[in-house]
């Protein structure tokens, strides 16, 4: 009765059709049938059927049965390749989650997926990146709905990663007209220079600008100044436009996660 339990289970979140497949496929060599007994085990403790199956089985193994069982279309690999692989989580999966939670979740999953998977094949990785960040605003939509704070956050979304040549000053304005603010956006600019390991002044520089009091009085001067002409001088790349479209895309969340009647 344990592989139909897990199978239930898990396409509780992901559906079942996916579920029976995944399922299958990790359970159909001895090491991996194996593992059945440890994966029940954590379910019944309290873990989610992802939760337990990435543990169990490994993320990299889970990531590939999972991309296995989606069965790409006969296209091959395509433009936006991730929107036809998105993999959405549901909503009655048996315990009770905010729309934000349900996303940020379904993001890591998407994101981890895809990058454990196809994270050495460059031009593989772009296309479906770009296909999972705009399949993921669909259900942002759907999920949460639309305002002025997600449809700005959106387009920046899209300019960040229409693979243009931008500076980092660009960047950093065009953050700005999100939900960031100017500080907020500073600490996404940090964020990817730190991933990147480059512009260690101007991470300096942010950082005693944000920790600084009294900020909204320095503010002018640091984006007239020192800052942007640091910036400016620096290339913003595809891996810095990935960065920082993910931080985006939590922001957007946590703004909404904490605005009043969210729940």
């Amino acid at each position: 009765m344990a592989l139909p339990f897990l199978i239930a289970v898990l396409g509780k979140e992901i559906g079942l059709p996916l579920a029976k497949n995944v399922v299958t496929r990790l359970t159909s060599t001895k090491p991996g049938l194996s593992k059945v007994e440890k994966a029940t085990a954590m379910i019944n403790s309290g873990s989610s059927a992802l939760e337990a199956f990435q543990k169990t089985f490994g993320n990299v193994d889970f990531d590939k049965a999972l991309t296995a069982a989606i069965e790409p279309g006969s296209n091959g690999w395509t433009y936006e390749a991730g929107q036809q692989e998105y993999v959405r989580l549901q909503k009655n999966s048996g315990k009770q989650r905010a729309p934000a939670g349900l996303l940020r979740e379904e993001l890591n999953l998407n994101l981890d997926r895809v990058i454990r998977v196809y994270g050495n094949k460059k031009s593989d990785v772009d296309n479906y990146f770009l296909g999972l960040l705009r399949q993921w605003q669909i259900r942002y939509v759907e999920l949460i709905g639309e305002d002025d704070d997600s449809r700005q956050t959106f387009q920046t979304i899209e300019s960040l990663l229409d693979g243009h040549r931008k500076t980092f000053a660009e960047v950093f304005r065009m953050l700005q007209k999100t939900g960031l603010g100017m500080a907020g956006a500073a600490l996404v600019i940090q964020a990817a220079l730190i991933a990147t390991s480059t512009g260690v002044g101007v991470i300096a520089w942010i950082t005693t600008w944000v920790a600084g009091i009294p900020v909204l009085q320095v503010a002018g001067l640091a984006v007239a100044g020192g800052l942007l002409f640091g910036l400016s001088r620096m290339d913003f790349s595809p891996s810095n436009a990935k960065s920082a479209t993910i931080a985006v895309a939590y922001k957007l969340l946590d703004r909404h996660a904490a605005s009043p009647g969210s729940e």
